[in-house]
Formats: structure tokens, C-alpha cells, sequence
């Protein structure tokens, strides 16, 4: 199973050090998100971040910056799929969905899909999931041309409930970053008990 770690949505002191550290220990896709950053920002981010670690970066905004860093792929969010047409295909794709009547609408649009929220949000206060999980389970046991990642609430004490879901991967982030990452918060930590549920031989 495959996993995602979205940046925090606010910039705060020595992020980029910490998201190096977790990409030397840990194998995950990371999707740079700052909803409210300037293109700016994203390019001084990348430019700090190890280049060896380009690749496994996906963008969600500034999106022309794909090339000139050689990142692994953009993401768009539902207001911005119009966007897709702009860019040609580099690397993969991503959108995020809301409910399973949207996954089947844009299925084989997009490389993958984040569906959320899956559980009640983390990050999010008051996002709540409206998902009956038997019926998520229902639905990815069908053929489909783009993978389906789960996303909202997900950490290691829900990971159990996802286990025979066959989602094709797992989106963390307030788990990880928790609500205020400028405090002295174990980043390692938090993200080391969710890769052991996807990988209980990892030793670290």
C-alpha cells in the first residue's frame, strides 16, 4: 500500500529540515500543499529541499514549476481540474474527490484520487465523514483505471478499520503534523506508527 504525507497548510520554523528528515527514514509520496503561498514560496521550498527528493514531491499549486524542479507530479483540487488542460502530462496527475459518485465520474482522468473525508478529520475541526465504509469497501472491489487513496483521519489507531478496504493507498497529515506543528512535536514518531501498519517488518 502506498502512502502520502501532505505538508501542513501553514508554513512554520524548520519545515523543510523536518520533511527532509522524514524522506531520508521513510518511503512516501510527498504532496506539497500551501493553500494560501505564493508561487514564490514554492519555488524557495524546492529549491531548499535535497534535490534527490524532488521526485517524490507533488505540487498543488505553481504548478509550471513541475518541469524546472522535475517534481513527481501535480495535484488539483476539484475547483481547479479545469487547470489539467494547461499543463501537459509530466509526471503524474491527482485530484481529490468528496464522494464515490465523483470517483466514478473522473475515473482514468488522473493517475490517483484522495477520497475524503474518510473518517472525521484531524486536521480539519468539524469535517466529519458522511461515509458508510461497507459501501467504500463495495465500490473498490470494482475494476477502475485510477487508484483510490484514503484520506481524512487516518492514523495508526484507524488504520485497522481500512485494513480490508482495498484502498490503494493512505493520505496522512494532521496525525503526522498534528494541529500545531511550530510546537516541539515528534515528527518521526507520529509518522513512524502508521508506515509500521503498512510495513510491520520496518525496523527503524
Amino acid at each position: 500500500m502506498k502512502l502520502y504525507l501532505i505538508s501542513y497548510p501553514h508554513f512554520f520554523a524548520d519545515e523543510v529540515k523536518s520533511v527532509t528528515l522524514l524522506m531520508e527514514q521513510y518511503d512516501f509520496t510527498f504532496h506539497l500543499r500551501k493553500p494560501h503561498a505564493q508561487d514564490f514560496e514554492y519555488e524557495n521550498y524546492l529549491k531548499h529541499l535535497p534535490l534527490q527528493y524532488h521526485s517524490r514531491v507533488v505540487l498543488h499549486s505553481a504548478w509550471h514549476l513541475q518541469n524546472q524542479f522535475n517534481v513527481k507530479g501535480v495535484h488539483f483540487p476539484s475547483y481547479d481540474r479545469g487547470e489539467t488542460k494547461k499543463y501537459p502530462k509530466h509526471g503524474t496527475q491527482s485530484t481529490s474527490c468528496h464522494s464515490l459518485q465523483e470517483i466514478k465520474q473522473h475515473d482514468g482522468e488522473f493517475n490517483y484520487m484522495f477520497l475524503s473525508p474518510i473518517f472525521n478529520s484531524i486536521s480539519k475541526k468539524g469535517y466529519k465523514s458522511t461515509f458508510n465504509i461497507f459501501e467504500v469497501q463495495q465500490h473498490l472491489k470494482n475494476a477502475r483505471h485510477s487508484d483510490i487513496i484514503a484520506l481524512g483521519g487516518i492514523s495508526a489507531l484507524t488504520y485497522p478499520m481500512l485494513e480490508n478496504c482495498m484502498f490503494d493507498g493512505l493520505a496522512v497529515l494532521g496525525a503526522v503534523w498534528t494541529l500545531n506543528p511550530s510546537k516541539k512535536i515528534n515528527y518521526t514518531q507520529n509518522l513512524k506508527s502508521i508506515y509500521q501498519c503498512i510495513h510491520p517488518d520496518y525496523i527503524a
